[in-house]
């Protein structure tokens, strides 16, 4: 009596040849699956650290904008302290642009620019500053850069140097306020009204 296979010995025929692939290859099927169950725990770990990035970004800007709904965006110590600078403490300025938001110097009208957002970000980290202040010399440093780069003599390359100068300006006054306090947080430490 002949075996029956169901679905016929097409079927019984492709399954021996994949076996035997597998077998020829070198490669039995529980190697394959093996590999199979490598690769998906480096895609999920993979996976996983996009998620922290992601949630980390979402908290981020979440951040950024509760801060920005104050009114005035100022450095206050918690229980009526002090705020005095630290000992020794000089800012890092990263350029145009903060957390992980960068802006290259090519992307600018003037490369100049990148050093107004330096001198920014070296006031933002300057214990006891105004936020208020800081972005206004952050206005002055972008028009001047403009107007020196661009002379008055070529009004649509100036009109658009200004247009990136008040975008640049917007966004640290807007959307700024956590960054000043971050910055303010590293420059400065919370000390008691009497100064022991």
């Amino acid at each position: 009596m002949l075996i029956s296979w169901p679905g016929g010995w097409y079927r019984l025929i492709a399954v021996v040849f994949s076996i035997a692939t597998w077998y020829v290859s070198g490669q039995t099927i529980f190697d394959f699956a093996r590999h199979v169950t490598h690769k998906a725990e480096g895609f999920l770990d993979e996976l996983k650290l996009g998620l922290k990035t992601l949630r980390y970004g979402l908290n981020t800007v979440e951040g950024v904008l509760k801060e920005s709904k104050d009114a005035e965006c100022a450095f206050k110590c918690p229980n009526g302290l002090l705020a005095k600078p630290k000992s020794g403490y000089k800012p890092i300025p990263n350029g145009c642009g903060s957390y992980g938001l960068k802006f290259d110097e090519s992307g600018l009208p003037h490369k100049d620019m990148n050093s107004c957002c330096n001198r920014h970000d070296i006031c933002y980290g300057t214990c006891l500053a105004s936020k208020d202040d800081c972005d206004s010399k952050f206005l002055g440093c972008l028009d001047s850069v403009c107007d020196k780069k661009t002379g008055k003599n070529h009004k649509d390359k100036l009109m658009s140097c200004k247009a990136a100068a008040r975008a640049l300006y917007a966004g640290s006054q807007y959307l700024g306020c956590k960054a000043f306090k971050d910055a303010q947080r590293q420059a400065c430490f919370c000390n008691r009204k009497d100064g022991l």
